[in-house]
């Protein structure tokens, strides 16, 4: 019958199973409901379905998500966290919130696993829409704020020394790409030059890895 998952509507989700699946489009049919039985076809993932981005969610049980002007996020379990007590304790609290339309934009590039660029007066509400949107999916963030107190330890980490002799102790960006949290560069244009450098580094890096990558593909 195909891999069961739940389509996107104004109303919630419906039950589908997917029935093919290609790089230009995927066919499903209805499970329940008074479309039981109907075929439909849908764009590939990636790539929204009328108002909704992502249309489709793959699982046996309905998902859920926060949702926002056709959008939609999965709200995440903790457990799913290599490091759960960690991840725990760095899901932003819920607090009250006007979420306003260039919300979409960030979701967007959230959804697209995007680096996300917010600039702005001071306390327009930058820092706030991101752990808002974290707080509400259950995502952990390790947030930075680059007062002139931040360095490049405090980033990348530093050797230390436990009861069987030297370790590594990781900073805030490979403890961040190691766990799958969000990291937040607040004042980032404040950042000593040493640190910025961290970052043109890690940016080269991506590049490298995503050339090669392409070139085993192609």
């Amino acid at each position: 019958m195909g891999k069961t998952a739940w389509l996107t509507t104004k109303a919630g989700f419906d039950e589908v199973a997917i029935v093919e699946e290609t790089s230009s489009c995927r066919t499903l049919t209805i499970k329940s409901g008074a479309k039981s039985g109907q075929t439909m076809t849908i764009p590939p993932s990636g790539r929204p379905h009328g108002d909704f981005h992502p249309a489709l969610y793959v699982a046996d049980k309905q998902p859920d998500v926060f949702r926002h002007k056709g959008r939609s996020l999965r709200v995440l379990d903790v457990a799913e966290f290599p490091n759960l007590e960690q991840a725990a304790a760095l899901v932003p609290a819920i607090e009250p919130y006007t979420f306003l339309p260039h919300t979409s934009k960030l979701i967007d590039g959230i959804i697209a696993g995007d680096h996300q660029l917010l600039f702005g007066g001071t306390g327009v509400g930058k820092t706030s829409l991101v752990l808002q949107i974290a707080a509400r999916i259950g995502q952990p963030v390790i947030r930075l704020n680059f007062n002139g107190q931040v360095s490049v330890s405090d980033l990348v980490g530093s050797v230390g020394f436990g009861k069987n002799g030297t370790v590594w102790n990781d900073g805030a960006l490979p403890r961040a790409m190691r766990n799958g949290f969000w990291i937040v560069l607040d004042e980032i244009d404040f950042a000593a030059p040493e640190i910025l450098s961290i970052f043109i580094l890690c940016l080269r890096l991506l590049r490298h890895s995503a050339s090669r990558n392409t070139t085993a593909k192609s």
